[in-house]
């Protein structure tokens, strides 16, 4: 039996060079491995998280593997509120003409439990961060 044999694809190092690449949830997990990938391909990466030190950590060891610092931002989707929205639009605004890719990662899940036992608070976070986000 023959199998459809896909060539592989290995993307030019250059791929993302100059390009303005907002990531959020970049503090850990998908968001930090996909920073650390664009920042390989030579993107200019504008990461957010609420952890800080962990935003730092990430920017030292991007600059440590010799590409571009990153802006690192501090914003945290469990609290925003929209004027938090527009500060950060304005600031980016300050800083940058234009974006040319946005990976929004930062997203929460909540409690594992039966929906019963899920607060009114608890289901607020969650369509705040994943949801709400996603049009402010």
């Amino acid at each position: 039996m023959d199998i459809l044999k896909i060539p592989k694809f290995t993307p030019n190092n250059s791929l993302l060079k100059g390009k303005e690449i907002l990531i959020t949830g970049a503090g850990s997990g998908i968001g930090r491995e996909v920073a650390l990938a664009c920042s390989e391909f030579g993107a200019n990466l504008i990461l957010l998280s609420r952890n800080t030190k962990k935003l730092y950590s990430l920017q030292d060891q991007i600059v440590k593997n010799g590409y571009s610092e990153p802006l690192v931002v501090e914003f945290d989707f469990e609290k925003a509120k929209e004027k938090d929205y527009l500060n950060l639009f304005e600031k980016l605004c300050e800083e940058y003409e234009k974006l040319d890719g946005l990976v929004h990662i930062a997203g929460v899940l909540g409690y594992l439990s039966p929906v019963v036992n899920t607060s009114l608070n608890q289901l607020n976070t969650v369509m705040r961060v994943n949801f709400e986000s996603n049009f402010l």
